[in-house]
């Protein structure tokens, strides 16, 4: 099945979340792309082109971005972003908006905002998982000491320090799955 294809299915079959672009709310994402590029030092200054956001049940592109010029990775971008919308649902005991605030309180704060900031490790590296496991049903070669860079780096506002334990954390999960 093509990319495309794959992606409109989804789509198509999901209508509990919304796939949209960052084109809509201009000003919420350079509000928000403002406030990261000053907590990272500057070091994080792509949040509207360079990352796909999930708020509540919506599920954000970068600007201009459409299922017809989706790249080969968007799928799997996809079936991570939909595992945040499931962790809002979870959180919130059915509710996406308030499971939505409580991920947001839990991933920007607890138990501190950076360096071991526990939460937004579990929610990333769970999202992470399932990018893995969905790119290698896909046949996509990937390797997983990327993300393990990512959540230990300005992507994530350095949400796990141990780069080593992230990736040896994957290696493990992924170990029964090969």
């Amino acid at each position: 099945m093509a990319n495309k294809t794959r992606i409109q299915k989804f789509i198509d079959t999901h209508p509990e979340v919304t796939v949209t672009t960052k084109d809509t709310n201009k000003i919420l994402w350079k509000v928000l792309s403002a406030i990261l590029t000053v907590l990272t030092a500057g070091r994080m200054t792509n949040l509207i082109t360079g990352f796909v956001t999930t708020l509540g049940n919506r599920i954000y592109f970068p600007p201009g971005w459409t299922v017809a010029t989706a790249a080969p990775g968007d799928y799997i971008t996809l079936q991570h972003e939909y595992v945040h919308y499931k962790q809002y649902v979870a959180l919130g005991m059915g509710n996406v908006w308030l499971g939505f605030v409580l991920f947001a309180i839990l991933y920007a704060l607890l138990p501190v905002p950076t360096g071991y900031a526990w939460f937004r490790y579990k929610f990333e590296r769970e999202a992470y998982l399932t990018s893995y496991l969905t790119a290698k049903q896909l046949k996509i070669p990937q390797d997983f000491t990327q993300y393990a860079k990512w959540l230990s780096g300005p992507e994530y506002f350095w949400a796990w320090r141990d780069c080593t334990a992230i990736t040896q954390w994957f290696t493990q999960q992924t170990a029964n799955k090969k």
